[in-house]
């Protein structure tokens, strides 16, 4: 339970703590949530089409948007503050998990494309949070 401290000039409470640490972590959640879901997915959709896997380079950017989008909303949403902010945090512990995942796979590389996913991760999550303060 979140502990509540009273403001001296105005008669409400404000929640102190960790309560912003749990908005990132479910944030970050989410954004996982996502992506693993947006995976399996397309994997059925390759299983049982003629989609080509050439084509896995665009799905996997049109994840990576909608999941850190998803991400920087819930994490906002929760937050109640400083949208853009939120937002681009949890993409870049999001970019940074994905990070880990591939430089632990031996057949996978880092290249000039993780930057552009950097600025994309940070800006797309950035745009969720500040979409989630302001609807």
């Amino acid at each position: 339970m979140a502990k509540l401290r009273r403001s001296r000039k105005r008669k409400n409470y404000q929640q102190v703590g960790n309560a912003g640490i749990r908005s990132y972590l479910l944030g970050v959640g989410t954004s996982i949530l996502v992506t693993f879901v947006m995976l399996l997915a397309w994997a059925l959709i390759l299983s049982v089409s003629t989609i080509p896997e050439s084509s896995g380079d665009i799905f996997g950017i049109f994840t990576v948007i909608i999941s850190v989008f998803s991400g920087g909303f819930v994490c906002a949403m929760k937050q109640g503050k400083n949208g853009w902010l939120s937002g681009g945090i949890v993409g870049l512990i999001y970019f940074f998990i994905v990070i880990i995942i591939i430089s632990s796979i031996p057949a996978l590389s880092l290249s000039l494309f993780s930057l552009v996913n950097l600025l994309l991760s940070f800006v797309v999550g950035g745009i969720g949070g500040t979409l989630a303060l302001n609807l």
